[in-house]
């Protein structure tokens, strides 16, 4: 009775092995298919260019580079605030 036992639980853990193999060796396909697909696009010189531009941010000779800047994340001092408190005070009162 207790080689039945043993021989059920291997097999079970075997099974077990074998789905979350299966289940890894899929993913693994995902990745490659991934990866396959950036290397393609990396081995044209326009596929390259693209992702140094990326990457990098930088820009060819004679370019320019704009950066925009989100006013949330420009700071703002203690002054500056305070005469945006004043300005909005006095729009009210004298909204010309």
């Amino acid at each position: 009775m207790l080689a039945a036992w043993n021989m059920y639980q291997t097999n079970y853990g075997t099974k077990q092995r074998i789905e979350r193999l299966r289940t890894e060796h899929q993913e693994l396909q995902q990745r490659e298919k991934i990866i396959s697909s950036a290397a393609m696009n990396v081995s044209t010189e326009r596929g390259l260019e693209a992702e140094i531009r990326e990457k990098f941010s930088v820009a060819k000779e004679g370019e320019r580079v704009i950066v925009l800047i989100d006013d949330d994340e420009v700071p703002v001092s203690v002054e500056e605030k305070e005469r945006k408190w004043w300005r909005n005070v006095l729009s009210y009162i004298w909204p010309f």
